[in-house]
């Protein structure tokens, strides 16, 4: 388990998005977890990973991540323990 003090995360920080913490300690958020995760996974995966990391699509995967970040809750599967803190 990942000490989040150990890298300057708070329990709300990650509540309220994803991220990625790379071999070194750097920080992803949001989109930029989802294509480090993608390019973690390798193979057909690797290539969107790093497409999401770069513009332009990185300008349209960025609001697109806090989109369905926020509306995480009422997509299909979700449950109560994915509705965000008010």
């Amino acid at each position: 388990m990942i000490d989040l003090h150990e890298h300057g995360l708070t329990e709300q920080q990650v509540t309220t998005a994803a991220y990625w913490v790379d071999d070194v300690g750097n920080l992803s958020r949001g989109h930029e977890t989802i294509g480090m995760s993608l390019v973690a996974a390798g193979g057909g995966w690797a290539p969107l990973g790093r497409s999401l990391l770069i513009p332009p699509l990185s300008w349209i995967a960025g609001p697109v991540y806090a989109l369905i970040a926020r509306f995480r809750h009422r997509l299909p599967g979700a449950t109560d323990a994915c509705r965000l803190p008010e």
